[in-house]
C-alpha cells in the first residue's frame, strides 16, 4: 500500500490527540482477534499470503527393535489463503467544526468513529466464522436438516455444550491458555484453560439459565482472569463473550410462541449464531502498528471541488482478513433466544 500522510494537514498535536484517542479506544473492541493466530503483514509488499498448516505426525506407539531406526516421517502441509481487503469511512465536517472548536475535532465525533471501526471490522469477522462447518443445533436433532435453520425453536442449553465441549476434545483441540491483550501492542495475559464462546448479547440469559452456569465476577482468579470487558461468564468449559455485532438469521427458525422466543415476525424463531473456538482454529491479518487502523484528520482548505475551504473530514482505514484454519478446532452452534430478561 502506498504511504500517505497518516493525520491529513491537522496541527500534529491536535491530530495525534485524536487519532491516539481513537486508536485506544478500538483496541479493545476488537475482540475476535484476541483470539486468532496473528500474521503479521509487512508493508509494501502483495495482498495475497498464506498461512501454512501442518498435519499431525502419525503416533510412534510401536517399541523400535534393537540396533533399529523407525522409517521417519514426511511432515504434511497444507496452505490457507489470504487475500488482504481494506475497509473504512469517514465522516464530513464543515470549516465551522475546525474554526469554533478549541479541540479541533470534538470528542463526539471521535466517539462516533470509535464505534463505527472496530464494529465494522467484528461484523466482517463474525461473518466469516460462520463458515464453520462443525455446526449444532439446538433442541431435538430429530426435527433438524443439516445446513438448516428452519426447525430451530429451542433455546441453548447445558447438554448442548456438553456436546460441543466433546466435540471438540475428541480433535484433541487445545483449550486457550493465554490471549492478546486489548490494546494497541501484541503483549499476551494468561487466562484459565478454556474454549472460547463468541454470540449475541440476546442469549445472555439463556445461558445463565444453564445449571452449570458460572458468572464473571464468581471466578476465583477475580477480574484478572477476564478474557475480555465483554465477557459474562461460563458453561461447561467454554467462556462466553457477547456481543450486539454478533447478529442472528431473522424470522428463519420454526414456528413459536413469540411470546415466549423471540421472533421479528412474531412467527418464526430468530435464529442466533454462536462460534465456540479452540485454539489455532481461527487466523488473521492486519497491517500491524502505524498501518493497522489508520486514522485520517483533514482539515477544510480552497480548491477545484471546494472553492471557499468549507469541507473537511475525519475517518479510519483498515487493512485485514481473517481465515479459517482448522474446522475441526471449532463449532458452530444454532439456537433460538428466550425474551427472559438479562
Amino acid at each position: 500500500m502506498a504511504d500517505f500522510n497518516k493525520y491529513g494537514d491537522l496541527p500534529p498535536m491536535s491530530a495525534g490527540k485524536a487519532a491516539k484517542e481513537i486508536l485506544t479506544q478500538t483496541n479493545p473492541k476488537l475482540n475476535i482477534q484476541r483470539y486468532a493466530k496473528k500474521f503479521i503483514k509487512a508493508q509494501n509488499t502483495t495482498d495475497h499470503d498464506y498461512f501454512r498448516r501442518y498435519s499431525r505426525l502419525t503416533y510412534a506407539d510401536v517399541p523400535l527393535a534393537e540396533g533399529e531406526n523407525p522409517d521417519g516421517q514426511k511432515p504434511s502441509t497444507s496452505d490457507v489463503n489470504l487475500n488482504m481487503k481494506e475497509f473504512g469511512d469517514y465522516i464530513r465536517l464543515s470549516s465551522k467544526i475546525f474554526d469554533m472548536d478549541a479541540n479541533n475535532v470534538p470528542a463526539n465525533i471521535i466517539e462516533l468513529l470509535s464505534e463505527q471501526a472496530p464494529g465494522s471490522i467484528e461484523r466482517f469477522d463474525f461473518a466469516a466464522l460462520k463458515e464453520a462447518t462443525n455446526v449444532r443445533y439446538s433442541g431435538s436433532a430429530d426435527n433438524i436438516t443439516a445446513g438448516h435453520t428452519d426447525a430451530v425453536v429451542d433455546v441453548v442449553d447445558d447438554s448442548l455444550f456438553e456436546e460441543v465441549v466433546a466435540l471438540l476434545e475428541s480433535d484433541d483441540a487445545e483449550k486457550f491458555t493465554k490471549i492478546q491483550t486489548a490494546s494497541a501492542n501484541f503483549g499476551t495475559q494468561a487466562i484459565t484453560a478454556a474454549y472460547i464462546g463468541l454470540l449475541h448479547n440476546n442469549l445472555k440469559p439463556d445461558l445463565r439459565a444453564c445449571s452449570s452456569w458460572v458468572d464473571v465476577k464468581d471466578y476465583g482468579a477475580g477480574p484478572a482472569d477476564s478474557i475480555s470487558e465483554n465477557e459474562i461468564g461460563s458453561v461447561n468449559e467454554i467462556r462466553f463473550a457477547t456481543s450486539n455485532h454478533y447478529l442472528p438469521t431473522l424470522s428463519s427458525g420454526g414456528a413459536v410462541d413469540s411470546d415466549v422466543i423471540r421472533s421479528t415476525d412474531t412467527t418464526n424463531a430468530d435464529v442466533y449464531p454462536i462460534v465456540v473456538l479452540a485454539k489455532n482454529a481461527i487466523g488473521c491479518a492486519m497491517l500491524k502498528g502505524r498501518d493497522s487502523m489508520n486514522v485520517f484528520l483533514i482539515k477544510p482548505k480552497p480548491g477545484a471541488s471546494d472553492a471557499l475551504g468549507r469541507r473537511g473530514h475525519a475517518g479510519w482505514l483498515c487493512i485485514h482478513d481473517i481465515v479459517i484454519l482448522n474446522q475441526n478446532r471449532m463449532c458452530l452452534v444454532w439456537a433460538a433466544a428466550s425474551k427472559r430478561r438479562a
